[in-house]
This record gives structure tokens, C-alpha cells and sequence, in this order.
């Protein structure tokens, strides 16, 4: 009977020891495995890759880096994987993968490929102050142009994103540099992108107090360098490719538009500054198309009933 019983426990241990043995994390039941198998898995995987095909590319890297963690193409199989996950945009899963990888204490090369990964996907999912320690951990082990240039980019969009105006000049100021020497077709076509989103971050930094009483000097200097602001980013705008950062140009000068709108002002002096501002307008349109559509132009307010008793007309819209 003792017997009996000491089989019975030996086979439930020896079960439970296979059962952790084929459990992965993530892969509550993964099956039976083969060589065969991690084989079949990298082929189609790089084939899918390689054919843009990446919800496949995804699956089969995916399934071989979670059931074969000690495969001699594990590396490369990391790497494939988040190649697809990059281009899908699928952030939270390049950042998963990419900090696998890097326990993994792969080669120098390997491991900038990963670090510059999960820079960016740091960067996209807001992270900014993490994007950019590890866009700085990046240069400084000797990574490849395109890492370089890569690195920079994050910094300063980290920058950008956190407020931060005079550090993502200065970071934008060493990407220009660096192409200047080691042109970069991909990299240098974003240029205007971050000229201008730069140029229009800066412009809306300050504003007027609202409902608040100002002198007409005042009035006039802010709304004349504020004006002055967003014209200096239009000459990048018919080289800019995301059509966000156009939409943050218009998104921001109409709010611009509305502060003139609430302010108490001679009315005058506002319809002075609405001229301007609507030279503004007109420029941008002709610079950039997409501007046309972005911007709707305010409706004219109903003009309001004159006082009998004051010789000043009533107050016009725009």
C-alpha cells in the first residue's frame, strides 16, 4: 500500500515538473515541441517579413521567442519580431520585446538595434524622460549613423513634448549638423516637420490675461511678435509631410485669433490687427494647401446695435 502510494507522488511530481517545463509566460498551454518546428517558425517568419506580410511575421516570431528561448537564432528571431511590431506601430509590444532582448545581454550591435527600439516606442507611448536616457545610452555605444540620427530625433522630440524649447533647438541644432556631414535622405525629410512643430510650440507659449484692460502699446506688441511668430513657421510648411503638424500651426493661430476675439479693445484697433492676422492667414493658404482645409474661417458676428449717445461704431467681427 506504502508502495502504491509513493508511485502515485512520484508521478504527480514528475507532472507537475513537465507541466513547468513546457508552460512559458504568456503560454499558458503551448504544446508539444521541435527543432523542426523553431525551424519552420524562422523561415516563415523572415519570409512573411521580408514580403511586408508582418501580422504573420509577428505570429510566427512571436510563437518562436516564447516556446524556443534557447534556439541558436533566437537573436535574429527577436530582431525580425521587432522590425514587424515597429512597423505596425504596435508600442507597448516593441517595448515588451525590446527590454526581452536586452536581458538577454546580446552583442554590442544587437543590443543598440533593441535600445533604439524602445526608444522610440518609449517616445510614442509618452514616456518622454525614458526615451530620451535611453536615446542618450544609445550615443554613447558607438551606434551607426542612422542610430545616431534616430537618437537625436527622439531627444528632441522628447524635448519638444515636455516644454523643454531651448534643449530641442539645441538637439535639432546637432541633427542638422550631422546630416550636413552624413546626408540621410529619411531623417532629413522629417527637418521641416520639427522646424515648424518647434516654431509653432514656441509661438503659443505666452498670452494675454484674459478679460483684463491693456494699453494699446501693449496690445500692439503682443499681437505684432505674436503674428510674427507663426509666419516664421510657414516656410516649412509645403515641405512638411504629417499632416498633424499642420494642424497644430492652425489649431494654435486660431486660438491666436480667439484671444483677439475676447479682447476687451477699441474696436478700431482690433479690426487694424484682424487685418493683419488675416495677411497672415492668406499666406499660409498660399504656401500650404492643407491649410485651406484645416483652417475654417469664423463666421462675421451680427453687427451689434450703436449706442445713440456714442459717435464709435459697434464693434465688427472676423
Amino acid at each position: 500500500m506504502r508502495a502504491h502510494i509513493s508511485l502515485l507522488f512520484c508521478l504527480g511530481a514528475l507532472l507537475i515538473a513537465l507541466s513547468s517545463t513546457f508552460a512559458a509566460p504568456g503560454n499558458p498551454n503551448p504544446g508539444p515541441r521541435s527543432a523542426e518546428e523553431a525551424s519552420f517558425l524562422f523561415e516563415e517568419g523572415s519570409k512573411a517579413l521580408q514580403s511586408q506580410n508582418h501580422a504573420q511575421a509577428i505570429r510566427s516570431f512571436r510563437r518562436l521567442v516564447e516556446r524556443y528561448p534557447s534556439d541558436s537564432k533566437i537573436e535574429e528571431s527577436y530582431l525580425g519580431l521587432l522590425s514587424a511590431l515597429s512597423d505596425t506601430r504596435a508600442f507597448a509590444d516593441l517595448a515588451k520585446f525590446a527590454r526581452e532582448l536586452m536581458l538577454r545581454t546580446p552583442p554590442a550591435e544587437t543590443e543598440n538595434r533593441a535600445r533604439a527600439h524602445l526608444a522610440r516606442a518609449e517616445l510614442e507611448l509618452r514616456n518622454f524622460l525614458k526615451a530620451r536616457t535611453l536615446a542618450g545610452e544609445l550615443l554613447e555605444r558607438n551606434p551607426t549613423l542612422e542610430q545616431k540620427a534616430l537618437a537625436l530625433s527622439i531627444r528632441f522630440r522628447s524635448h519638444l513634448e515636455d516644454k523643454h524649447y531651448r534643449e530641442a533647438r539645441a538637439e535639432l541644432d546637432l541633427l542638422q549638423e550631422l546630416l550636413e556631414k552624413n546626408p540621410l535622405e529619411s531623417v532629413q525629410k522629417r527637418i521641416p516637420d520639427f522646424r515648424m512643430s518647434l516654431a509653432t510650440r514656441v509661438c503659443r507659449v505666452s498670452h494675454l490675461v484674459k478679460d483684463t484692460p491693456h494699453e494699446e502699446p501693449e496690445i500692439l506688441e503682443y499681437f505684432g511678435s505674436k503674428n510674427l511668430c507663426f509666419k516664421s513657421a510657414l516656410p516649412e510648411a509645403s515641405r512638411v509631410l504629417d499632416p498633424q503638424v499642420i494642424a497644430d500651426w492652425c489649431d494654435s493661430f486660431d486660438y491666436f485669433e480667439s484671444e483677439l476675439r475676447s479682447l476687451r479693445a477699441d474696436p478700431f484697433l482690433k479690426q487694424k490687427i484682424w487685418g493683419e492676422l488675416d495677411a497672415t492667414l492668406a499666406l499660409a493658404k498660399g504656401i500650404q494647401p492643407d491649410l485651406v482645409k484645416c483652417h475654417a474661417d469664423q463666421p462675421a458676428k451680427k453687427p451689434q446695435k450703436r449706442n445713440r449717445k456714442s459717435r464709435r461704431p459697434a464693434p465688427q467681427g472676423h
